[in-house]
C-alpha cells in the first residue's frame, strides 16, 4: 500500500483524527487498519479520482493533491484511463 502523508488536520475543522480511506476489497492489512483505527473503508465501487482521508469528527473526505504519493496515484489514473480509451477505440467501442 502506498504510503501517503498523513494530514495534521482536517481542513474543514482541524481536527486531529484523521483516517486514511481504503478502496476497494479489503485484504488483512487492510482490516488491521480499519480494526486499529487507523483507516475507514470507502467501498467497493471507486470514482475517479477518490478522497484517501475521512475526519473522524466532521465526516470531511478530501484528498491532499500537494502529497507527492498522491500525485502519483493520480497519475497512475490518469494513465490508466487514457489506455482504457484507447483500447475502446480500437475496438470501436
Amino acid at each position: 500500500m502506498l504510503e501517503l502523508r498523513k494530514p495534521e488536520g482536517c481542513p474543514k475543522c482541524q481536527s486531529t483524527r484523521i483516517k486514511r480511506i481504503l478502496w476497494g476489497r479489503p485484504g488483512a492489512e487492510a482490516m488491521a487498519m480499519v480494526a486499529g483505527g487507523d483507516a475507514c473503508l470507502g467501498g467497493c465501487f471507486v470514482d475517479p479520482y477518490p478522497p484517501s482521508w475521512r475526519c473522524g469528527d466532521c465526516g470531511h473526505a478530501w484528498k491532499d493533491d500537494t502529497d507527492p504519493a498522491q500525485q502519483m496515484l493520480d497519475e497512475s489514473e490518469r494513465r490508466f484511463r487514457v489506455r482504457m480509451q484507447e483500447l475502446r477505440k480500437a475496438k470501436g467501442l
